[in-house]
């Protein structure tokens, strides 16, 4: 389950959407710009993802030593 810790920056996306197609000549629908821009704005959002399953015990064995 992917969780985001600020989900906030969601709406930089679409102010994203807005400054691209008002300023046209910033060309922010090219795939690079546009990746880098999706890949800052989903780093920006922080996500987590949450593994729900089995715990997994470790236990480890160690010789006892005998005394004289």
């Amino acid at each position: 389950m992917i969780r985001f810790a600020a989900p906030e920056w969601a709406l930089l996306a679409l102010l994203l959407v807005v400054v691209a197609v008002a300023w046209r000549r910033l060309q922010l629908w090219l795939p690079l710009r546009a990746t880098c821009l999706g890949l800052l704005v989903l780093a920006l959002m922080q996500p987590e993802i949450r593994r729900l399953g089995k715990g997994l015990d470790l236990w480890t064995a160690r010789p006892r030593r005998r005394t004289a």
